[in-house]
């Protein structure tokens, strides 16, 4: 049994997404190493969301599919901000490269699940263990 989950990947179908979600429209899986990145972009993106949210901690050598870091790209139909584009930089800083997954999560991949923690205004503030 083990061997057959290992081998399963996730990429979850356009009908179980909401449009403001990223999914293949996208191409590719937003990633990201910094947990304060994480809750800038959950504010920005995904703020009217009254689901609750896991942080999946990846293998990265379990992937198996292309990695690139690349500049902030629009989560489906909404332009990043100043803060992902420069990280606070202000003009003339240079743009902050983000991994972008091409290709699906195969579930080996997952080694920690961490909450996602909101306040009671629906903000996000924190990452159970990490941030």
């Amino acid at each position: 049994m083990a061997a057959s989950a290992q081998a399963r990947s996730f990429l979850p179908p356009l009908d179980l997404l909401s449009p403001r979600l990223p999914s293949r429209q996208d191409g590719f899986t937003h990633l990201t190493a910094d947990p304060a990145a994480l809750l800038g972009v959950a504010n920005q993106f995904y703020a009217e969301s009254h689901d609750a949210w896991l942080c999946i901690a990846l293998d990265g050598a379990a992937l198996g599919a292309e990695v690139k870091l690349e500049p902030a790209a629009p989560v489906g139909d909404r332009p990043p901000g100043d803060a992902q584009r420069k990280g606070g930089g202000g003009p003339g800083a240079p743009p902050l490269l983000f991994p972008h997954l091409y290709g699906p999560i195969p579930t080996a991949a997952a080694v920690r699940e961490h909450r996602v923690e909101r306040d009671g205004g629906g903000v996000y503030v924190g990452i159970e263990g990490l941030a």
